[in-house]
Parts: C-alpha cells; structure tokens; sequence
C-alpha cells in the first residue's frame, strides 16, 4: 500500500515510519502561495509483504517443508563450515546417514499422513539428543543425515550414536495406533589420511548404512576407508 509522508521545512519527518518501508521516489517540493518553500511530499512503500515473500522463500529454499529441518542445500553448506573448521581446530567431524528401517510399511499400511506424522516425530526425537552446533537434515523420503561437530574419536561420539538410535525408534501414537520405526545409521569421519570432498563423505556414510541394514538394522555401522576405493565416483 502507498503511504503519504510530509517533511517540513527542517527537512525532518515527523511521521513515524514502519521498519519494513522503502522510499520508491524523489521527495517533491511544495511551493507556497509566493514561491518559496512550504514543505516537502514523498511517497514510501510498505514492503512488509514482499519481505515476508522473501523470508519465505528463503525458508522453501533451505529447509524441509514437512518436518522444518535443513534440507540438502543447507546441509551441503553447513557441512563444508564444519570441515573448514575441523581443518582449523584439529576436531573430527563425524558425518551419518540415516535411513528409517520400516518406514515403507506405515506408510503402505497407515497411509501417508500416518507416514508424514511418523517422519515429524523422528525427526523431532533425534533432533532432541543432538548437540548444540550439530546439524540434522532431511534428505527426503525416509532418509536423515546428522553433521556432528567438534568430535573425538568413535569411543567418544559412540554415546551419541546409540541415542540416535534409540531416538528413532521411540513409539508414537497416529490416530490411536502405537507405532515404531527403527533406524540404520552410517558414520564416517572427517579429516581423513587422504583429503576428501563433502559429496564423498555422504557416499562414504551412505554405504556404512547400507551395511547397518545387511547387519540386522536398528543399529549403526562405521565406514572403513579402506572400502573408499570402491564408492569413488
């Protein structure tokens, strides 16, 4: 909407203006009756809406629509900060993946507003045992990947994978129906003997999971570099 504003002639405006407007023209002058200056008109735009538009896109274009986590663009993102910093600090970064064990099934036999309900509450629940700088994404459908920072060793970050775990497979209650997943996890580790890019560390942490599923799910599995070799693509 267009909202007249009038200056004086101290060149001040003395109407209060909202935070979120914008001038979109020159201030006119209005003459008196012998010429001289009387005061000054301009016109401000109330841009409110568009930036609302704005922030909202932002949003779509950064994070998950169903469950609010940062999706794959942010979390490429978030995950080269993390490596850049490992690289300063001598930290580890651990990268998980995370596939929901079963979930085809409640979506198949619930449908899929109990499947959305399932993959809010999941996302929610492992979201709760993470840390402070930590980042959990959706990558899409069924499948999660966790960004851990400023880890130790396995022995150290074990803890917080076994509460990923157990997070996951929390019993929720759809339409009155207890229900449960279980998770297999993935992890590899950042740095590395040989230097390796982000979209290799979710190949790496990927094939750990796929293994976690061959090894009877609900678990998780370490990536051995030894096997990098072979993913390379």
């Amino acid at each position: 909407s267009q909202n007249p504003y009038s200056v004086g002639p101290d060149g001040f405006n003395h109407q209060p203006q909202p935070s979120t407007t914008s001038g979109t023209s020159p201030i006119n002058v209005v003459p008196g009756d012998k010429g001289e200056v009387k005061s000054y008109v301009g016109v401000f735009s109330d841009i409110s809406k568009l930036k609302a538009h704005e922030s909202q896109l932002e949003k779509l274009a950064h994070f998950d629509a169903l469950t609010g986590l940062p999706n794959r663009l942010l979390t490429a993102d978030r995950l080269q900060q993390a490596m850049a910093n490992a690289r300063r600090t001598g930290q580890s970064v651990a990268v998980v993946f995370i596939d929901l064990d079963g979930f085809k099934d409640v979506n198949d036999k619930y449908g899929h507003p109990a499947g959305d309900q399932m993959l809010i509450a999941a996302a929610r629940n492992m979201q709760h045992v993470l840390r402070e700088g930590d980042t959990l994404a959706r990558f899409g459908g069924d499948e999660f990947v966790a960004v851990l920072v400023n880890m130790g060793d396995l022995k150290a970050c074990a803890p917080l994978l076994d509460r990923l775990v157990s997070a996951a497979a929390q019993l929720i209650v759809v339409n009155g129906q207890m229900l449960n997943v279980t998770a297999s996890l993935g992890v590899t580790w950042y740095p590395q003997e040989q230097e390796v890019a982000a979209e290799q560390l979710l190949r790496q942490a990927d094939h750990a999971m796929y293994r976690a599923k061959i090894a009877g799910k609900n678990r998780y599995q370490v990536f051995v570099t030894d096997e990098d070799k072979s993913i390379r693509g």
